[in-house]
């Protein structure tokens, strides 16, 4: 809402008012699919058969390696040694596993449109599988370190220097981020809208150095933040906006706020 009114979503129209043609005909080969007990079940059964495949080899390398350190039979002295190498190990090969997979069969995101039930929504399906499998590695493990931005490298983001990341996203190839940002809690990455059985794609980009995306924001796709920008806890910036040079944007949905110096408290 804006102000406490409620903001009703249309669709884009051309300057006649027309929905553009691409805009309908993907709507309705995806309503088509819906309608199509094949192309419904097919799919289905493509979501039960990633799960039942992907789940379990990502979470039995954990299972092996537990069962590996259970059985080794090292004292209390080597044990602890050994055991938070094997952990760095396990962590390191898991996110090899899930990238290499996500390579091999997702490839890479680039900005479109893309009916449901499509080749595209199949890999979308193994994409949300594999980051899910890897999110609790990444919040308990990696988030805040320099290795979350490694990560986000190897899954095809481009991050620049000295970056402070908090929160993982689905479609990492893409996000940009320049030198100096800093991402926090549970922000939500989302370069993607879903409108009428039709995704679409867009690149986001922190194009500007030391700009900041604070705890429990939200950054849609076909958006930019430019050179100390920051967006504001709890507030969301739409889906084809700019955050200009300077400026902190705050609200559901987001705009630019101005802050008056002259009400600032003075600490004693």
């Amino acid at each position: 809402n804006v102000d406490q009114a409620p903001v009703v979503l249309r669709r884009h129209r051309n300057n006649d008012g027309a929905v553009p043609s691409s805009k309908t005909k993907l709507e309705a080969i995806a309503r088509a699919r819906h309608d199509s007990t094949v192309a419904w079940g097919a799919f289905n059964c493509w979501n039960a058969m990633a799960s039942l495949v992907l789940e379990p080899l990502v979470t039995a390398v954990w299972i092996v390696s537990a069962t590996l350190a259970s059985r080794s039979g090292l004292d209390l002295s080597r044990a602890l040694l050994v055991f938070p190498l094997l952990e760095l190990f396990v962590m390191v090969f898991h996110c090899c596993l899930v990238c290499s997979i996500k390579r091999l069969l997702v490839g890479k995101f680039r900005p479109g449109d893309h009916a449901f039930y499509g080749r595209y929504h199949y890999k979308w399906v193994v994409a949300l599988l594999l980051t899910r499998s890897l999110k609790p590695l990444l919040d308990a493990k990696l988030k805040g370190t320099p290795f979350m931005s490694l990560v986000y490298r190897a899954f095809g983001a481009q991050v620049g220097k000295d970056c402070c990341i908090m929160s993982s996203s689905v479609e990492y190839d893409l996000i940009e981020f320049g030198d100096r940002c800093a991402v926090g809690f549970h922000v939500t990455l989302q370069p993607h809208t879903v409108e009428h059985m039709v995704i679409k794609l867009g690149d986001f980009r922190v194009t500007g150095n030391n700009t900041a995306l604070r705890h429990l924001s939200a950054i849609m796709p076909d958006t930019e933040i430019e050179q100390g920008g920051q967006l504001l806890e709890n507030s969301l910036l739409p889906k084809g906006c700019v955050v200009n040079r300077g400026a902190t944007w705050a609200g559901l949905p987001g705009k630019e706020v101005v802050f008056d110096s002259r009400r600032r408290k003075k600490l004693p």
